[in-house]
C-alpha cells in the first residue's frame, strides 16, 4: 500500500503554522491584524470555493490588485488544489494583461475593484471566472462587470475544506511569472513548489529571519523579489507580514514606526526616496534590524543617509 506520507507544497504551511503559530500574528493590513488560525480557516474555505468551482490540479488562477491579504490567501488556496499561481503585474496594459491571460490559459481572474477596467479587458473573451476584491468605494465608485463575483462572499459560500484536495510534491508546478518581454513577447517563468520551499529556507537561514520579525511589503509581491524573498520565507517562518497597498515613502516611514516594523526591502530609489522626505528627520526607525537592497549599487549618499 503505497505511503501518504512525503514531500509537501506551499499549500501546507498555512495550516501547520496554525498549530505550531497559534496565537500568532500572521498579516498586519490598513491596522487589522489577522492570526495563522485565521489566515488558514480563510485559504482552506476560498480553496474549497474554487473547486466547487471547477479549479482543479493544473489550472491557472490570476490575481490582478495591489498588496492585500487576498493576494496571499488566493495563492496558498491556488497551491491547496494543486493549481498554479500567475501574479499578474498592476503597471501592464490591458493588452499585455490579455496576452498573458490568454497564453497562461488561466480560468480564474482574482482582481482589486481598483483595478476593474484593466481586469475587465483582460478578462474580456477568456471565459474565465471573475472574483472582484473590495467593495467599491462609495464616494469613488466602480462599475464592477455583473458577472464578476465580490470576493468575501465568493469566500463563505463554500464549506471549511475543499474535498480530498491533491497531495503536491516538490516537483509540481505552484507558479507562473512573466517576464518584462524586452526582445519579444513575455515568457511564462515556472517555478515549482520545491523552487519556491528551497528559495524560501535559503532566505529563512541566509537572513536569519526570526518568528518574531514584523517585514513591512511595500515593494509589489507581484514582482518574484518581493514575493520570493519577502512574503514566502515570512510565512514559511511564522513571522508577520506588514502589507502596504504601494509604495509612499512618507507612509513607509510611518508605518515603520507604527508598526514596529524590523525588516523593509526596496530598491535603491526606495530608500532616496525616504531620506528625501519631509518625515525622515522625525520619524522612529530605531526597530529595523535589516534592510535589503536590490536591483543596482546603492549610492554612498544613500547607504550614508
Amino acid at each position: 500500500m503505497a505511503s501518504t506520507m512525503g514531500p509537501e507544497g506551499i499549500g501546507g504551511w498555512p495550516r501547520r503554522r496554525a498549530v505550531s503559530s497559534a496565537g500568532a500574528t500572521a498579516i498586519v493590513f490598513r491596522d487589522r491584524s489577522t492570526t495563522y488560525e485565521e489566515l488558514s480557516a480563510r485559504i482552506d474555505r476560498l480553496a474549497a470555493a474554487l473547486q466547487q468551482r471547477g479549479v482543479r490540479p493544473g489550472d491557472r488562477v490570476a490575481y490582478l490588485g495591489h498588496n492585500h491579504p487576498s493576494f496571499v490567501e488566493a495563492m496558498f488556496a491556488t497551491a491547496t488544489l494543486g493549481a498554479i499561481y500567475l501574479p499578474l503585474n498592476t503597471r501592464l496594459s490591458v493588452p499585455e494583461l490579455a496576452y498573458m491571460m490568454a497564453d497562461s490559459g488561466a480560468s480564474v481572474l482574482i482582481s482589486s475593484s481598483t483595478l476593474e477596467p484593466s481586469a475587465a479587458g483582460a478578462a474580456a473573451g477568456t471565459g474565465a471566472l471573475r472574483v472582484v476584491v473590495d467593495a467599491p468605494d462609495p464616494e469613488d465608485p466602480v462599475i464592477v462587470a455583473g458577472d464578476a463575483l465580490d470576493f468575501e462572499e465568493l469566500l463563505s459560500s463554500g464549506p471549511d475544506r475543499p474535498e480530498a484536495p491533491p497531495r503536491t510534491t516538490l516537483d509540481d508546478r505552484a507558479l507562473i511569472i512573466y517576464t518584462s518581454g524586452t526582445t519579444g513577447r513575455p515568457k511564462g517563468a515556472v517555478l515549482t513548489h520545491g523552487n519556491l520551499t528551497w528559495n524560501a529556507i535559503n532566505v529563512v537561514t541566509d537572513y536569519d529571519v526570526l518568528s518574531s520579525d514584523r517585514a513591512l511589503m511595500i515593494s509589489p509581491l507581484f514582482h518574484v523579489a518581493s514575493l520570493n524573498m519577502g512574503c514566502l520565507p515570512v510565512m514559511l517562518k511564522g513571522a508577520t507580514l506588514l502589507l502596504e497597498e504601494r509604495f509612499v515613502p512618507g507612509d513607509a516611514l510611518r508605518a515603520i514606526e507604527r508598526l514596529g516594523a524590523t525588516s523593509i526591502s526596496g530598491v535603491p530609489t526606495t530608500y532616496q526616496l525616504m531620506l528625501e522626505d519631509p518625515a525622515w528627520s522625525n520619524t522612529e526607525i530605531s526597530s529595523l534590524r535589516m534592510l535589503t537592497c536590490g536591483g543596482s549599487p546603492v549610492p554612498d549618499r544613500v547607504r550614508e543617509g
